[in-house]
């Protein structure tokens, strides 16, 4: 039986250091939130769970049509930190019958389909696993965790982190290993920015 992969994108912080909401940023021909999710959509991790503030659910009304295969789950409360946002997308992909969910970044709008696709096919071949695709020996994301450990992060305190979680789980944690350095490459100031309108000419947009 074939796994139901569903994903998250988190996109309900509020962007103090872009200083302009990161999800609306114009790449090529898309803006960010919607490049990701079409990535994910091409990489079968549907339905895909986006988890973003009340002012950016505003602002994006008119857009919503472009996201038929597209949850909202808008986060009052972008304060309390990226796990809370984890949180509120991991319910919502429990509630749908997840089998696995796929972790992305609203800052990272350049993660190729085939890094998708390769978290999923480790879980295929290992279920009950927490993987992260990494570069060069660099973690970073997106992340795929199972059904049988979105209960570890959902229960998390107040003060921990998703980090605090996976290092508290790591004997059931595995990197998988891509040529994608994008999975790596945080865009959360505009100097990031700067630099991937740089690359975006040799990126397939």
């Amino acid at each position: 039986m074939v796994a139901a992969f569903h994903s998250i994108i988190l996109a309900g912080g509020i962007s103090n250091r872009m200083g302009f909401p990161k999800a609306l940023v114009v790449f090529g021909n898309s803006y960010f939130l919607h490049r990701i999710y079409e990535t994910l959509v091409a990489g079968e991790a549907v339905p895909v769970h986006i988890v973003i503030n009340t002012g950016l659910y505003g602002s994006l009304k008119s857009r919503l049509k472009e996201f038929p295969q597209g949850k909202f789950i808008q986060n009052s409360e972008p304060g309390r930190g990226q796990i809370y946002s984890l949180q509120l997308g991991l319910r919502s992909a429990q509630d749908a019958g997840a089998d696995a969910a796929i972790v992305a970044l609203v800052d990272q709008p350049a993660i190729s389909v085939s890094t998708v696709a390769a978290l999923c096919q480790k879980h295929e071949k290992s279920p009950g696993k927490i993987y992260i695709a990494s570069f060069e020996g660099k973690p970073g994301h997106p992340i795929l965790i199972p059904k049988n450990l979105f209960a570890p992060f959902l229960n998390a305190g107040e003060h921990q982190t998703a980090r605090d979680v996976i290092a508290n789980h790591s004997s059931l944690v595995e990197y998988v290993e891509t040529n994608d350095p994008q999975v790596i490459a945080d865009i959360d100031s505009p100097a990031d920015l700067a630099r991937l309108r740089e690359l975006e000419n040799e990126i397939d947009t």
